[in-house]
């Protein structure tokens, strides 16, 4: 058995049948070719910073860590090659430092470049669906690498064709983006206003997520827990009703965001512990390992939110992050 804790920022004490490390796609499709892993009880795993083992796994753990980069340019943009194993906040600093500009919004999100399609990562008014050309994946089933541009991908908020149609199907393997070279900055977040240089964008942008969220070495977490629910028009105006200073966001003329911390800090929970297992008391959205938690306490906390936030706000969270058991991912709702 191999030792899970390191393998997750989450840094739950369990373990796996097996882990299986590549550097290259053609050494996993060689592997796969011959010891067939994908027919077997398995999970792909990037940096571990979106994942959590809530128990032993009774599978083998798959890690694809290619680095690869390479870049080409036209009159107008400037085009991304990025292996999966990447590290995206390393990939924003080398943009910086390299003069291409366009990916400042979205530094010190932790993960893997093969990860963001998957969550459609997002922060500070940009979304990678922004910057997307295009994604390739190997088919676990075909073990063929295919294609797919931005707008077969199915991009949406913290969602994707990977969450969707391809489950479980797919290893990414290579993302390609796309940089205009007319760089525009993008400051209408708070702390952001009336900055136009991409560094200092990058500077703040690191200080405001250092200041909200704790560095999972020193303290164990995933992120952001939920996702920040969707809901209809009707639904805001008859919450608005009842809760006057409900914060609301517009995603589109009839649909609004809201954030699932403040949903969290209203129910009286922030700060809220079962066992080594808290919600931060700086910040709602974010659930950390204190000392020795286990996945039972964690699972507790989940349900003891989720079940608070519907009661109080007929709103159901939903995780962002995937909770993995014995058998593999789990599903929230049946538990």
């Amino acid at each position: 058995m191999i030792s899970l804790a390191p393998l997750h920022s989450f840094a739950l004490n369990y373990q796996a049948a097996d882990i299986l490390t590549f550097d290259s796609v053609e050494d996993l499709r060689e592997v796969a070719k011959h010891l067939d892993i994908f027919n077997k009880p398995h999970i792909i795993l990037g940096s571990g910073t979106n994942t959590i083992f809530s128990s032993d796994y009774n599978g083998c753990v798959i890690k694809l860590e290619s680095h690869g980069l390479s870049t080409h340019q036209d009159d107008e943009y400037f085009y991304l090659t990025v292996e999966a194993g990447y590290e995206w906040h390393q990939l924003v600093k080398w943009t910086l430092a390299n003069g291409i500009f366009g990916l400042e919004n979205l530094a010190l999100i932790p993960g893997t470049v093969g990860a963001a399609p998957i969550q459609n990562i997002g922060a500070y008014g940009i979304e990678f669906s922004d910057i997307c050309d295009y994604v390739e994946y190997l088919d676990k089933h075909s073990l063929e690498i295919v294609r797919l541009n931005c707008d077969e991908l199915h991009l949406g908020y913290r969602d994707s064709i990977f969450k969707q149609q391809l489950m479980n199907k797919t290893v990414i393997c290579k993302v390609g983006l796309k940089l205009k070279k007319q760089w525009q900055p993008i400051t209408s977040y708070s702390g952001l206003s009336g900055l136009n240089n991409a560094n200092q964008i990058f500077d703040a942008v690191v200080a405001l997520r250092q200041s909200k969220l704790p560095n999972h070495i020193k303290m164990p977490n995933a992120g952001s827990f939920f996702k920040n629910p969707v809901i209809d028009k009707v639904k805001a105006k008859s919450l608005r009703l009842v809760h006057h200073e409900l914060p609301l966001y517009a995603v589109t003329a009839k649909q609004f965001k809201i954030p699932a911390a403040w949903l969290i800090e209203q129910c009286g929970l922030k700060g809220r512990t079962i066992g080594d297992i808290a919600i931060y008391q700086h910040h709602a959205l974010i659930l950390t390992n204190t000392k020795s938690g286990t996945g039972a306490q964690l699972l507790d906390l989940v349900e003891l939110i989720r079940n608070s936030v519907l009661k109080h706000f007929d709103i159901r969270l939903e995780p962002e992050v995937k909770i993995i058991g014995q058998s593999g991912e789990l599903d929230m709702d049946t538990l």
